[in-house]
């Protein structure tokens, strides 16, 4: 009864575990997407050109999934086979909201308005680019 009553909260510890993941992944993405539509009109993009650097991450997601899903699966790492594509996909989420607030200074820092919409762009592209991949070996 003991042994089973461990192996039941060991379950739901690591369930918990990897749903509070999932919760933050979504989280990040979320307050990122939301602030997205303005910053990209904001930065002087006409509606035509921010759909479609919206519809670039999804775009690229559909082939490099497969190709995560393949590479994870080939993994000898200790940390397990899925865990290290998530916690680089997770950094390519921070990095990407970091971008996405700061694109107009660090932009203008490097000289002027069009770095500030690349780094913008890039920093758009990355989050929905990292959070479509970074779901696939948490499902």
């Amino acid at each position: 009864m003991l042994l089973a009553m461990d192996i039941s909260i060991s379950s739901l510890w690591r369930l918990l575990l990897l749903n509070s993941l999932v919760f933050g992944i979504e989280i990040c993405a979320a307050a990122g997407f939301t602030y997205v539509p303005p910053m990209l009109l904001k930065s002087g993009m006409e509606d035509r050109q921010m759909s479609l650097v919206l519809g670039i991450g999804p775009f690229i997601a559909l082939f490099l999934v497969p190709a995560i899903g393949a590479t994870s699966d080939q993994c000898t790492c200790s940390m397990g086979r899925r865990r290290p594509f998530v916690l680089i996909l997770s950094a390519g989420v921070g990095l990407s909201l970091v971008f996405i607030p700061y694109g107009e200074v660090i932009g203008n820092t490097l000289g002027g308005s069009p770095y500030a919409v690349a780094i913008l762009t890039v920093g758009v592209v990355l989050l929905d680019c990292c959070t479509q991949a970074c779901f696939t070996p948490l499902e």
